[in-house]
């Protein structure tokens, strides 16, 4: 269900001024998704309180997730150009054919940079930097991408757990404290069991930073730091580049949070014949 549907089935169980917001929203999304909330007040003739009170009906956390919503919705309902490829297209070359795919995966990049909230983005990067223990947890699906990112992050972090065993959840679960941060790759439905867990390690005090494949995800209520991923090729095959940008980039933040920190902790890896990760210097 898009924000679109969710606002519209709600509409009849708001109050007189939230549902003028309500049509505002309707009627105007690319308004909502570039003005402040105070704007939107003004043009749909009620108060900021009003708007925020109006994101609170409908379960939101605030403006600034009806906003993301809001980009989400407007991405997805753009017409998508037909593929360079498959049974009714005609291939001229292999290389042009390339250079099609490539273009929609950094077509699916750009519109994901304008769903991406900085300061959502810097929260998290710290969070990471912050945590003295960090767990990634996924859907079977998204288990290869994990799998990556606990490598990854194992050059940096001391700490590092990939829960992929359902059988030690309520073990693990037992370490969960405010000084954890779980990292969580969800570009499918969860299942309820899993949301359950999620929910369970954000009651505990654990920072959870979700990848999803949209913002209407079941996980965003127990989500500290959620971040949609803009594509409409809405298969794991297709979002796999978009995810690992974004991984890549949420990585550098954390390292740019505390530099020295890092290439500590790599150059006492290397005297451990630990696998080192060269950093980049491209953040300072």
């Amino acid at each position: 269900m898009t924000i679109y549907e969710e606002v519209r089935k709600r509409f009849h169980r708001l109050s007189k001024g939230q549902r003028k917001v309500a049509q505002y929203v309707l009627d105007n999304p690319r308004a909502v998704a570039q003005h402040v909330a105070a704007e939107v007040g003004r043009q749909a003739g009620v108060s900021e309180s009003t708007v925020i009170r109006f994101c609170y009906a409908i379960d939101l956390g605030g403006y600034t997730e009806l906003q993301m919503l809001m980009k989400e919705y407007l991405l997805q309902s753009e017409p998508t150009k037909a593929r360079a490829y498959g049974s009714n297209a005609k291939v001229k070359s292999i290389e042009k054919n390339a250079s099609n795919l490539m273009n929609q995966d950094a077509k699916a990049i750009i519109d994901t940079i304008q769903l991406i909230d900085d300061e959502q983005l810097n929260g998290a990067a710290k969070a990471i930097d912050e945590a003295q223990h960090i767990y990634i947890m996924s859907t079977v699906s998204t288990t290869p991408i994990a799998s990556w990112l606990v490598g990854t992050l194992q050059q940096l972090h001391p700490n590092v757990t990939h829960l992929d065993d359902p059988h030690t959840y309520v073990q693990e679960a037992q370490e969960f404290d405010q000084n954890s941060v779980m990292l969580v790759v969800a570009l499918e439905k969860p299942t309820a069991d899993f949301v359950k867990f999620i929910d369970g390690a954000e009651r505990k005090g654990v920072k959870v930073i979700t990848v999803a494949d949209t913002a209407m995800t079941p996980l965003r209520s127990s989500t500290t730091h959620l971040f949609a991923m803009g594509t409409k090729q809405k298969s794991i095959f297709n979002m796999t580049p978009v995810v690992f940008t974004f991984l890549h980039t949420l990585l550098e933040c954390t390292i740019a949070q505390n530099r020295r920190k890092y290439e500590q902790f790599q150059r006492e890896g290397v005297s451990q014949e630990r696998p080192a990760l060269r950093l980049v210097n491209t953040l300072h």
